[in-house]
């Protein structure tokens, strides 16, 4: 059950995408122009370095912020250390990859860079 949650928890976290974000409000398609990644750097190439430290920023701390939640909930019901850790990793993992196919952009998104920092 907690490695579902930790899954869950994860990918989800994972496929809210800064530059989807930023693509909505400035009415543009982030993925056909540029680089055609959904990232900040295709995000600071096309709409400055502002955007780009936004998109950044909402890739970084969306990873920390599911590890935190999962730590929270972990703790919360005394799940064990070395058990614990095994499902941190597991949300880190589905973070990245929830960010690299979210099924919000059509499994097709950025490189997972910010968020591997953002897990790390």
């Amino acid at each position: 059950m907690y490695f579902l949650i930790s899954t869950l928890i994860g990918y989800l976290f994972g496929c809210l995408n800064g530059s989807q974000l930023v693509a909505k409000r400035k009415q543009i398609d982030i993925k056909k122009l540029g680089s055609k990644n959904a990232g900040a750097s295709n995000t600071t190439m096309l709409l400055g370095w502002k955007y780009g430290i936004f998109v950044a920023l909402v890739d970084i701390f969306k990873a920390t912020l599911a590890i935190l939640l999962m730590v929270s909930f972990l703790e919360y019901n005394g799940v064990m250390d070395e058990y614990q850790i095994i499902l941190l990793y597991n949300t880190a993992f589905f973070v990245i990859l929830g960010h690299n196919y979210p099924i919000t952009m059509n499994f097709k998104g950025g490189k997972g860079t910010a968020s591997i920092i953002g897990a790390f």
